[in-house]
């Protein structure tokens, strides 16, 4: 994992999968920004739980990054499921991006009506082909940026 001055991060799921996992609340517990690539390599739900992005108060900025020829090669959606479920964000999250996501059903922290994206004034949901469903976007109280491409 790469951290940086200004409180961002990157992170592969190999990285998240055996180094995260240890100790992860402490290094990450001011991070801004997050994304995490190649979500596929990760073997279960348990490493992205272990990041405990909800417990991340200061955490504005949030990608989600799939592999997108691993997950077309691959029976992996319910594994895509899970994941973005166990890396639910804390509510006060500005911005948001999924990319290359191959799994039917958005999280529910994502779908809800409950005004848990309030805050979000940037989504960028990109390749979500097999995404059956959109997020309440006209929810949204003052967005800047929408982006939606990629889907079926």
């Amino acid at each position: 994992m790469k951290l940086h001055s200004d409180g961002s991060a990157n992170t592969s799921s190999k990285l998240a999968g055996c180094c995260l996992a240890i100790q992860p609340s402490k290094s990450l517990a001011n991070l801004k920004k997050f994304r995490l690539k190649n979500l596929d390599g990760l073997s279960s739900a348990e490493n992205a739980r272990a990041l405990k992005l909800k417990d991340k108060m200061f955490l504005e900025h949030l990608a989600q990054c799939w592999d997108m020829e691993v997950a077309l090669d691959t029976n992996a959606t319910l594994l895509h499921e899970q994941i973005p479920k166990d890396l639910q964000p804390n509510r006060a999250l500005k911005n948001l991006e999924i990319v290359s996501y191959m799994g039917k059903k958005l999280p529910s922290w994502m779908t809800s009506k409950e005004g848990y994206l309030k805050y979000l004034i940037e989504i960028k949901l990109v390749n979500i082909s097999k995404c059956e469903r959109l997020p309440p976007l006209g929810q949204l109280p003052a967005p800047e940026t929408v982006e939606i491409s990629g889907m079926e």
